[in-house]
């Protein structure tokens, strides 16, 4: 169902959409460069995860060896651990959250007037119209569950400082 690496195609609200590999979706708009070369580079640094799955903060930890994870359970929390850790290198934001979901997660962060770290939306929802209300509301890039290591990591290579 994914397009092929490199297919550029143009969403719904004007901007266009790169494919990085099945359930992968990009912006491109933003001041976010995606054109880079797939880089094997050691990183750190500092991830917000937000999801309400412990089996999912659990995956990342295993995938994400290299950074330092924040954890969150929903949106309000998200927020709080933005404001006490502005160090964040980017965000992995589920949308399907109890308290506070990730779509206000999203528009709450761009409201409070600081310029947010990139934000990942990784999410059962995969629909096309799912797919451009996340970047929309301001994410970066859009994976949909179930996803491998291998998509993620193609999705981080391409934020910028990440390479």
């Amino acid at each position: 169902m994914g397009l092929p690496v490199g297919y550029t195609r143009r969403l719904g609200n004007g901007s266009d959409g790169l494919c990085a590999g099945s359930g992968v979706s990009w912006c491109a708009g933003g001041g976010v460069d995606f054109v880079t070369s797939r880089g094997t580079a050691a990183v750190s640094g500092t991830v917000l995860v937000v999801d309400d799955s412990k089996l999912m903060h659990k995956m990342y930890e295993v995938m994400l060896r290299p950074y330092s994870l924040l954890h969150a359970y929903d949106g309000r929390e998200a927020l709080e651990k933005l404001r006490e850790h502005p160090q964040v290198r980017f965000v992995l934001l589920d949308i399907n959250m109890p308290v506070m979901d990730g779509l206000e997660f999203l528009e709450q962060v761009h409201r409070d007037g600081n310029q947010p770290p990139p934000v990942i939306v990784v999410s059962t929802e995969g629909r096309q119209e799912d797919t451009q209300r996340g970047l929309e509301a301001g994410a970066v890039a859009y994976i949909t569950k179930p996803f491998s290591s291998t998509e993620l990591r193609e999705v981080i290579d391409r934020l910028p400082g990440e390479r």
